[in-house]
């Protein structure tokens, strides 16, 4: 027997992408038109106004900043270019709430990141950022409570 548990997740909003990647997400497409790339899988879903692109799974990496006593949030870019001194590198897109349950990190930590980047056909681009944690009000006892058992075999 195995025992399963439910797969639950929250999201916590990165404020200050419009900050960091610049007016109509010009970091973004200096990026995307020298051949990198989010790190994860993109799905396209096209809409009546435009086009939005998610990724899923992307890789981020949470840096505290003690200068600005702030928690910076990193999205990994990947390219195959050969050509380059590296082929994965992490950009600035962002910032964590106040209030975030990673508020008291010391170290970088990599974490899941969901992202939608959105082309609007008149009102432009919007860059959006989560980062995916588990649900930090269950403890471990609720969590297991959840919890059913299986014969996988």
């Amino acid at each position: 027997m195995t025992t399963i548990l439910p797969w639950l997740t929250n999201t916590e909003d990165v404020t200050g992408t419009d900050h960091a990647l610049g007016k109509n997400c010009e970091q973004l497409n200096k990026l995307y038109d020298t051949d990198w790339k989010i790190a994860g899988n993109e799905y396209a879903h096209e809409t009546e106004n435009g086009c939005t692109y998610l990724y899923d799974d992307a890789e981020g990496m949470l840096v505290p900043n003690p200068a600005s006593n702030t928690i910076e949030v990193y999205l990994k870019f990947i390219t195959k270019k050969r050509i380059r001194s590296t082929s994965m590198i992490a950009v600035k897109v962002g910032y964590l709430p106040e209030d975030s349950v990673f508020k008291n990190i010391t170290q970088p930590t990599v974490v899941r990141l969901r992202c939608s980047d959105t082309h609007y056909d008149l009102l432009g681009r919007h860059f959006e950022v989560k980062v995916v944690v588990a649900p930090r009000k269950l403890s471990s006892e609720e969590y297991y409570k959840h919890a059913v058992e299986e014969d996988l075999s």
